[in-house]
Order: C-alpha cells, then structure tokens, then sequence
C-alpha cells in the first residue's frame, strides 16, 4: 500500500521531475522518523489522468475539522498567513483563496470554514457550497487531525461531517456528471491528517497500513491519504497533494 510502481505512476514522476524539478517528483514509498515527510498512500487508480500542464487552472477546496491544521496548511502551501484556530472555534468564516507557490502559481487552494466533529454550522453551509460549486474543481482535499488516544472510532467520528456531503449524490457522479454505481468513478477525497507527532495511534508503518485499510473500508470516498506533522516540508506536500490534482479529472458539482 506504501508504494505505487505502475508503468502510469512511474511515467507521472519522470514528467513531473523533468517539467517541474526533482524535488517535486511525488514521493512512492514511506521512511519511518523523519518529520519532515510525511506517509503517502496513493489511491490505486493514481494517476487517474495525464498530469494538466504547467500553467493550466488547478482548484483544490480544503475542508477540515475546527482545530485540524487546515489553515496552518493552507498558509504553509501559499506562503500566508491567514488567522489558524484552536479546536473550540474557527477563524476561516467565509473562503479564503491563496496560490500556491512556485512552480505551482497556476494552482488555487479554496480554505473553507472548519467543521464541528458533528457537522458543519448553517451560516458556514452558503461559503461551503459556493466553493465547491462556482468553479470547476481538481482535487477535494479534507484535513483531519489524528486523535491523541489510541481509537479509530474517535477519527471516524471526525470523519464523519465530511462522510455526510459525500453521501449526497451530487458526488456520485462520474466526471461527465452522470450518475454512477461504480464508486472508483466518483470523486475522491484527498485525505490529510495531522498531528502525526501528537497521536495516541502507533504510527508504525505496519500499524498504519492497517488504519489506511480500515479507513477506506469505512470510507470508500476516501481516496489518497497523507499523514503528516507540524514539519512537514512544503516541497512534500506539493508533490503529494497538487501533484495529485494534476492527475485528476476536472469536475463540476451543482448542488441543488
């Protein structure tokens, strides 16, 4: 699961290296103790499409529980310095947009207001929805924080807001918009979480392994997934997170 060796990824890495530089070729296997990479487990259909070229729009929304990191990692990716929040309140009330920064200038980040662990509250639902809808998107990426006691059922529950809008049906579409059974044709959600550092989870990579599994069992939006901490290198996360947008199909949602 840690790796990905398809003749399709590996021909990603050489173009995205070749175009954009080495240190952005995204990453195929994991290295326990060090801080500044996270863990990467690509979705098995990455790539799902030839990478966009540089300089072509990329939309990436970022959702997020309150107190996740989401903001701290939207400034880290667009060199900002948006207010963060601690787990009690969010600061982000309505979309805040940042571009990301070079070689991934083309590539907009949508910050959204943060969510309750028990859904999302009515005066933020308008910011939600504008971001999802009034943009073609690339990527859906949600940022969550890893628990500090040693229990999936407490990450699932923080899940679970965002396992609420993906169940609508206006994300069980394929990419032309239709509706699909077939859950590998709808859109999937690149899956950050936080606090590597700090979680009561045992982050062995064998131990992790097993969580990804459990997660995506449970989850089966869920499609790439990262798990970082505080010094996680910028370089990493845009070689993982908009390196995977650039593989992905456009979509337009419309919620009704």
């Amino acid at each position: 699961m840690a790796s990905n060796t398809s003749a399709a990824c590996l021909e990603v890495c050489t173009r995205i290296s070749n175009e954009l530089g080495a240190q952005f070729k995204p990453p195929l296997t994991n290295a326990e103790g060090d801080a500044t990479k996270g863990y990467i487990f690509w979705d098995k259909h990455f790539p799902k499409a030839q990478p966009t070229p540089r300089g072509q729009k990329l939309n990436l929304v970022v959702m997020g529980t309150q107190g996740s990191g989401k903001t701290t990692l939207f400034n880290k990716m667009c060199d900002m310095d948006c207010p963060t929040s601690s787990a009690m309140a969010t600061c982000t009330r309505t979309r805040t947009f940042g571009r990301c920064i070079r070689p991934f200038e083309s590539c907009l980040l949508i910050d959204t207001p943060g969510m309750g662990t028990t859904g999302i509250e009515h005066s933020d639902t308008f910011e939600l929805r504008q971001a999802l809808t009034l943009q073609h998107v690339n990527q859906l990426v949600e940022v969550a924080a890893l628990p500090n006691v040693p229990r999936l059922g407490e990450l699932l529950t923080t899940l679970k807001p965002i396992d609420n809008i993906m169940s609508c049906d206006t994300f069980k579409t394929d990419p032309d918009g239709h509706f699909t059974p077939n859950a590998e044709e709808r859109a999937k959600v690149f899956l950050v979480l936080t606090h590597r550092d700090d979680t009561g989870i045992d982050m062995s990579l064998s131990n992790v392994e097993e969580l990804v599994r459990q997660l995506r069992d449970e989850y089966p939006w869920i499609g790439t997934i990262a798990i970082i901490e505080r010094q996680v290198e910028v370089t990493w996360l845009l070689s993982t997170i908009v390196v995977s947008a650039m593989c992905e199909p456009v979509r337009e949602f419309t919620i009704p």
